[in-house]
C-alpha cells in the first residue's frame, strides 16, 4: 500500500510515474512504460486463483488490514480495478461479494469481466492503461501481471521481467475463498 501511495503522489508531478505495464508488447527486457503526468492512477487486483475462476463466497470474511490498505489507496487518489475471467453477466455477484467483504464498500471500483470467450485479461489491462496510469498489479501468479508468462518455454528467458515483482507487481494470496480448480461461480463453468 505504501508503494501505491508513493506512486500516486508522483502522478501529480509534472513527469508521470513508471507504469506497472511493460513498454513493449512482446519484448522480455522488463522495460516498463511511463505514464503521462496527471493520469488517473489505478491499481489492478486479479480475483481469479491459479487455474480457476473467482467464486463468490456466500458469506465473505472481512480482512480489516486489506480493507484499510485499500481505503488508504483510495484516499491517495488511486482507483481500484478488480479483474476476473468470469463472464460480464456475473457482475452483480462479483460486486456483491466485494461489497460484503468490505473491499469495495461503496460499489465504485472498476470491475473488469470477460465480454466473450476470446476476451483476454491482457487486452483489458492494456485498455485500462490506455486511459489511466496502471501503477500496480496484484495477483497470485505471474501471468496476472502479463500474459507472456504463460508462453515462456524457458522460464529463464523471462528473468528480466522478474525485476518488477515487488516494484509494481505484487504476488498475493487469493483474496476470497474460491471453488475447486476448474469450477467457476456457475456449475460446469471451466477455467480458461
Amino acid at each position: 500500500m505504501r508503494y501505491g501511495r508513493g506512486v500516486a503522489a508522483v502522478s501529480a508531478q509534472s513527469t508521470g510515474p513508471v507504469s506497472a505495464m511493460l513498454a513493449d508488447p512482446v519484448a522480455l527486457d522488463g522495460q516498463r512504460s511511463r505514464c503521462e503526468a496527471g493520469a488517473q492512477p489505478v491499481a489492478i487486483i486479479d480475483l481469479d486463483p491459479k487455474d480457476s475462476l473467482f467464486a463468490a463466497p456466500a458469506r465473505p470474511e472481512k480482512n480489516n488490514g486489506l480493507i484499510l490498505g485499500l481505503a488508504v489507496l483510495r484516499e491517495a487518489g488511486v482507483q481500484i480495478a478488480w479483474v476476473s475471467d468470469l463472464p460480464v453477466a456475473q457482475i452483480g455477484t462479483v460486486r456483491t461479494a466485494l461489497e460484503q467483504a468490505g473491499l469495495d464498500p461503496r460499489g465504485e471500483d472498476i470491475v473488469s469481466l470477460s465480454r466473450d470467450p476470446e476476451d483476454r485479461k491482457q487486452a483489458r489491462r492494456v485498455n485500462l492503461a490506455a486511459n489511466s496510469c496502471v501503477i500496480a498489479i496484484a495477483g497470485d501468479e505471474k501471468a496476472d501481471f502479463d500474459e507472456r508468462f504463460k508462453y515462456l518455454r524457458n522460464p529463464e528467458a523471462g528473468s528480466a521481467l522478474e525485476a518488477a515483482i515487488g516494484d509494481g507487481w505484487f504476488l498475493i494470496e487469493p483474496l476470497l475463498p474460491v471453488a475447486s480448480p476448474g469450477q467457476g461461480a456457475q456449475e460446469g463453468q471451466k477455467a480458461p
